[in-house]
């Protein structure tokens, strides 16, 4: 029989031919980079002005800027300083002293002013390290049990009596504002057991220290710390804005020095001469410029100039745009002994030559030099090594006895011989 067909396997599909890929994309080239900048240099680092108030407390003192911080009781201190502010023992005779204590429970230390004496004064000196100004705002006190008359007096010798245990507010902002030091005195009493011996104890003294200040003219005074007028005048020798002083420097008829409603006027006549005003301090300290704001009426010439002769020409014939450059002042009119205000009205064929420059809100700020790197503390003197002591000379060694030398034996004798015996008869 006919062999039966086996299966044909069923022929493999063919592959399908292969997509054509797309041809990738070129990388798009990495854009060139941009040049940077470079980096502004950081500006050098400015000292920041010190927290306007302050409490001084007495948990710790030093007796020197910057010094150790000591927490021991002590008696008949110099100086106790706290941070810039010192006080000082002003007493040349055996009244008292200045002393530091812990309060109750060993805590909370206080200064105290010790007074031995019923006639004088035991007084200490509260004042800055840079002898700037500052304002006593408040203070703690209290006595040590013993009657004592307390009291404390400012630079102009006003005087205020500590009688009750608040201090008056008032009496210290009105006559203890902007001061350059505060003398506290602590004396005893009658009352006072033999010997006398009181004393006044003080904490939490709050103080302030000013930045800016901007003088304004609301009113002023003719003379430092006089009374404030606000009466318009014309022709005046000097403006006094607390410690700071406007000065006609003129010696001819060109201008002159006024007062105004609420501003300073700097007056010219003369085409040809400059009215001269000076600023500066009572205590003849440095200042800054900061900025000041002005009106001028009619055509001038305005400048103001340094120490050094430096001229900053602040504005020419009647402009609109009374404007003052703070880069200028900052570069040319800081640390400065004295600034002087130049004015001179310029020729108007139509009217008479007269001009006027009002001032107003002038912004100075006391300089404060930097501060003095602390003195390192002396080193304490070594004490010097003893010398060593002398070597004493050390005796010479006796000789050592010389060795025995070793004696020969004796040569052995002959034994002698026996004499023969003689026969006996």
């Amino acid at each position: 029989e006919p062999e039966p067909e086996q299966p044909q396997p069923e022929p493999e599909p063919e592959p399908e031919p292969e997509q054509p890929q797309p041809e990738p994309e070129p990388e798009p080239e990495p854009e060139p980079e941009q040049p940077q900048p470079e980096p502004e240099p950081e500006p050098e680092p400015v000292s920041q002005p010190e927290p306007i108030e302050k409490i001084i407390t007495f948990d710790s003192y030093s007796t020197s800027y910057k010094g150790n911080l000591i927490t021991t009781d002590a008696f008949n201190l110099s100086v106790i300083w706290q941070d810039k502010y010192k006080f000082q023992d002003m007493n040349t005779s055996i009244a008292g002293g200045l002393n530091w204590s812990k309060g109750p429970g060993g805590v909370n230390g206080r200064i105290e002013l010790q007074s031995e004496n019923l006639v004088l004064w035991t007084k200490v000196r509260l004042s800055r390290l840079d002898g700037s100004d500052f304002s006593l705002k408040d203070f703690e006190h209290e006595d040590n049990g013993f009657s004592a008359t307390n009291k404390i007096v400012n630079p102009s010798g006003y005087e205020y009596l500590l009688t009750t245990p608040e201090v008056d507010l008032d009496i210290l902002k009105n006559n203890f504002t902007y001061v350059s030091h505060v003398d506290f005195y602590s004396r005893a009493s009658i009352s006072s057991p033999p010997p006398p011996d009181a004393s006044i104890l003080l904490d939490n003294i709050e103080v302030q220290s000013p930045q800016v200040m901007t003088l304004t003219f609301d009113s002023y005074s003719t003379s430092y710390g006089g009374h404030l007028i606000t009466t318009i005048a014309d022709n005046l020798q000097e403006i006094w804005q607390d410690k700071y002083k406007f000065q006609d420097m003129n010696t001819s008829v060109a201008g002159g020095l006024s007062y105004g409603v609420g501003e300073i006027e700097i007056k010219s006549q003369s085409n040809t001469n400059y009215t001269k005003v000076r600023l500066s301090r009572k205590d003849e300290n440095n200042f800054s410029l900061k900025y000041f704001s002005y009106t001028p009426v009619g055509l001038h010439t305005f400048k103001i100039v340094n120490p050094s002769g430096y001229e900053y020409i602040v504005s020419v014939t009647d402009t609109s745009i009374a404007t003052v450059d703070s880069n200028e002042l900052q570069e040319e009119f800081t640390n400065v002994s004295y600034v002087d205000f130049y004015f001179r009205a310029e020729m108007d064929p139509t009217q008479n030559v007269f001009s006027i420059w009002n001032l107003d809100n002038i912004k100075v700020q006391r300089y404060f030099p930097p501060e003095p790197e602390p003195e390192p503390e002396p080193e304490q003197p070594q004490p010097e090594p003893e010398p060593e002591p002398e070597q004493q000379p050390q005796p010479e060694p006796e000789p050592e006895p010389e060795p025995e030398q070793p004696q020969p034996e004796p040569e052995p004798q002959p034994e002698p011989e026996p004499e023969p015996e003689q026969p006996q008869p």
